[in-house]
């Protein structure tokens, strides 16, 4: 078991789970669902009028098929007719429906964004980083958040679209149209995770930072939307659970959709920026016992830091250099009473006399120039 917690990416997914704890990530996912619910309604009804627009104005010959549709499965009753006339009316009215639904889905999915990216933003700073976020313009911030909004909604549209396609043709292909399914349901949400991995964070990371964060957020999306697909299943088939089941099962999803975003932003913030410790160690004593030994090692924030502590390693021996006895703050100090060996020094005095032979000599040809000039000029007069 200690062997298992050693492993560097079990122990980066117990910092990054720590770094979610530490930093409020319940409080943070809880924020990101009620925006996400509050966002739900304006974009259905947006979704509502870009179909009222298409069968009205870009293919009018598909509202003839979706009322035949009403017809077959109503029958030729008042209750028919009732239902086709309210579906022209609310597919008529899409200029209104949508100019509506743009305002306030953009009102509630800038919020959404807002608050997504404070988390994804906390989740991923260093210690001793300070928010940019409050410093940012309003307008810019508006501008920016909506930026978010909507290409995360052509994400989730090209989700959508995936799934769709894939249950259709997973029928006729058996087994590999079902594995064809989900790696595209994988490569759409790692598309999702890099989309979010580039817009939100407050500085830019380079790939290799967030690349295995995103794919394995989007394996974790992917096997929550297999089960939830179960789950809304099971409450559908119960009367009794189907009058709130399905709604507290889609709050519960968008939960953990929350979670896993800003687990994903914590591992990839504990591999930009290590804070993890290393698991403790334990070593035997003379009793018989055996005691824990800290391993944990500071971490390095600067290249020069880090040679410095390779500077430092070079001068210790075997001993000073175990994880119990190796301090990598120190600094190595001078040994007073360390001699300088005999063949370095006799080396140094015989390059001293060379140069003080040489400085000396020049020292006396100059002199003995001076003199003779200053002779020459007496005789002269």
């Amino acid at each position: 078991m200690k062997k298992l917690l050693r492993h560097p990416v079990i122990r980066k997914l117990l910092a990054a789970w720590e770094r979610y704890g530490q930093r409020h990530g319940a409080q943070h996912a809880a924020a990101i669902t009620y925006f996400s619910v509050l966002t739900v309604i304006p974009v259905l009804m947006l979704f509502g009028a870009v179909t009222g627009f298409i069968l009205t104005v870009v293919r009018p010959d598909w509202l003839d098929v979706v009322r035949s549709t009403v017809s077959d499965v109503l029958g030729s009753s008042a209750m028919s007719a009732q239902v086709i006339g309210t579906l022209d009316t609310a597919l008529a009215s899409w200029r209104g429906l949508g100019l509506t639904a743009l305002l306030t889905a953009s009102y509630t999915g800038s919020g959404w964004i807002g608050n997504l990216r404070i988390g994804f933003c906390a989740m991923m700073r260093a210690e001793e980083a300070e928010s940019q976020l409050q410093q940012q313009n309003f307008l810019t911030a508006l501008l920016r958040n909506l930026v978010v909004f909507f290409g995360l909604l052509l994400c989730l549209l090209l989700a959508l679209a995936t799934t769709i396609i894939g249950t259709a043709f997973a029928d006729q292909l058996g087994l590999l149209g079902g594995l064809a399914r989900l790696l595209l349901t994988v490569l759409v949400s790692w598309i999702m995770f890099a989309f979010l991995f580039i817009t939100l964070p407050e500085e830019r990371l380079p790939l290799r930072f967030w690349a295995t964060g995103a794919l394995g957020g989007a394996v974790l999306v992917t096997v929550l939307h297999q089960f939830a697909g179960l789950v809304l299943g099971a409450f559908s088939r119960n009367p009794t659970a189907a009058v709130f089941g399905n709604v507290i099962a889609i709050m519960l999803v968008l939960n953990l959709v929350a979670m896993i975003m800003l687990l994903t932003s914590a591992w990839t913030g504990v591999r930009h920026d290590w804070s993890g410790e290393e698991a403790p160690d334990t070593e035997q004593i003379e009793d018989g016992t055996t005691q824990e030994v800290a391993m944990a090692v500071p971490e390095v924030r600067s290249w020069a830091e880090k040679r410095r502590r390779e500077r430092l390693a070079a001068t210790l021996g075997a001993d000073e250099l175990r994880i119990e006895n190796f301090d990598p703050t120190r600094v190595p100090q001078a040994d007073a009473e360390q001699q300088v060996p005999e063949t370095v020094a006799a080396r140094g005095v015989r390059i001293g006399m060379r140069l003080g032979y040489g400085v000396g000599a020049a020292t006396g040809l100059g002199i003995g120039a001076l003199v003779a000039a200053f002779l020459g000029w007496l005789r002269r007069r």
